[in-house]
């Protein structure tokens, strides 16, 4: 037994009063009133529903990830680019005034 605000239930079951099932955190199936399961048949229709198999995730989830990855990778270089290149020449610039 869960609990929520109103709202979301009634977002969720879109009927009054409705069932809902969940299992691990994800709704396996949601019926009005009128659709029950008689008491004599909650065992039956509880192993109806359909069991849950773990995802692995999707390859364009992956390759996504990997491009995030690449650019965030890619971007520290310019950066860190960037500032050494500011070093080197703020180096070179102090050498070239101290001669002077």
């Amino acid at each position: 037994m869960l609990q929520l605000d109103a709202t979301p239930i009634r977002t969720i079951i879109r009927s009054q009063p409705g069932l809902v099932v969940l299992r691990n955190g994800r709704v396996i199936d949601k019926r009005a009133y009128a659709d029950f399961p008689s008491v004599e048949a909650v065992n039956a229709y509880l192993r109806s529903l359909p069991q849950l198999q773990p995802q692995a995730p999707s390859a364009t989830r992956t390759y996504l990830l990997w491009a995030w990855a690449a650019l965030l990778f890619l971007a520290f270089l310019r950066f860190w680019a960037r500032k050494l290149h500011l070093t080197v020449h703020l180096h070179t610039k102090k050498r070239l005034h101290s001669t002077k």
